[in-house]
């Protein structure tokens, strides 16, 4: 999950991290938009180093023989106020092409770009940093986002129907700009992966 600024002291975060996620299950760490800032990211890699996850910075790992995980880690301009566009060619020049013979999944924090990783051939993108668009409004959805972007059509739930790829945006348990949540509950999202045959 987002952890929260007051929570960036490593040995905190760090045995917080290791109760609530490596107890259970195998983690993998990507970036999120406000990690690019921090002078002590370094400690970060190697904290989660020795904890035995895998931090993913415009890079893949195979969870089979069948599913390929990647993490892009989108560059601080994509996060500017208002709606970005992601350079041509970005997703191939930090990650190469996916294989096609392979499940794709994606971490991206921003779904912004829910478009360009499609075309990229993500079959599922995991995504976050809208936190449920802060308000929800009945009929309409999320207020608002982080890059004070209105309705923004993705901004919680799945979604599909780019070309038959998936992506799964998680409100997550934190708050962004405005310190507020409302009829927007917290989540973790869990994800189950089967095969169609």
């Amino acid at each position: 999950h987002d952890l929260s600024m007051e929570d960036w002291n490593p040995p905190r975060w760090k045995s917080r991290l290791e109760k609530a996620c490596k107890e259970r299950y195998d983690c993998d760490w990507a970036m999120r938009d406000i990690q690019q800032e921090l002078s002590y990211l370094e400690i970060i890699r190697q904290a989660l180093n020795e904890m035995g996850i895998t931090f993913l910075s415009d890079q893949k790992i195979a969870l089979d023989e069948d599913i390929e995980l990647y993490g892009v880690n989108l560059i601080p301009e994509y996060y500017k106020p208002g709606y970005p566009k992601m350079k041509k060619g970005f997703m191939e020049k930090v990650l190469g092409r996916p294989q096609t013979e392979t499940f794709t999944v994606l971490l991206a924090h921003s779904p912004m770009f829910f478009r360009e990783y499609a075309e990229w051939g993500a079959d599922l993108t995991l995504a976050g940093h809208f936190h449920g668009g802060t308000i929800q409004i009945p009929f309409l959805g999320g207020l608002m986002t982080p890059q004070y972007q209105f309705f923004f059509p993705w901004y919680a739930g799945l979604y599909e129907g780019l070309m038959e790829r998936k992506m799964i945006v998680g409100r997550g348990l934190g708050t962004h700009s405005i310190n507020i949540r409302f009829n927007d509950k917290p989540q973790v999202v869990v994800v189950d992966i089967t095969n169609k045959n």
